[in-house]
């Protein structure tokens, strides 16, 4: 069976500018990172927008998304959306500031990340 990874891979879809995966928790880390593997096996770096709220992404997931960045995979991004992960740690966050810091964003515009906090002691 063909994956939507193995799709981007071939560059199935070259107007492809939005990707959303919002609202789908069973992505978790290993979707993200085999989205991330595909993004950077392919030879297309066309996408503007990325929605990954509420996928279940943890640290894993965000750690390859800034492996993308600071290789310079992502620079076409205007929209980054990654509300909602309460599995991101601050390491993860950390990891994807220092690849940005070091290569950038050029176009981004709107980037969310808002998480959930827990009051608990």
């Amino acid at each position: 069976m063909c994956t939507l990874a193995d799709l981007l891979c071939r560059d199935i879809f070259p107007a492809l500018r939005k990707l959303c995966f919002s609202g789908n928790p069973d992505i978790t880390d290993v979707g993200v990172v085999a989205l991330a593997i595909a993004l950077q096996e392919t030879t297309q770096t066309y996408l503007m927008s990325l929605n990954l709220d509420d996928v279940g992404m943890g640290d894993g997931g965000i750690a390859a998304l800034a492996s993308l960045v600071a290789q310079g995979r992502l620079e076409q991004i205007a929209w980054l959306k990654f509300s909602g992960n309460n599995e991101l740690i601050d390491q993860g966050i950390i990891t994807l500031a220092q690849a940005i810091e070091a290569r950038g964003l050029p176009i981004l515009r709107v980037f969310t990340m808002r998480m959930i906090l827990s009051l608990e002691p």
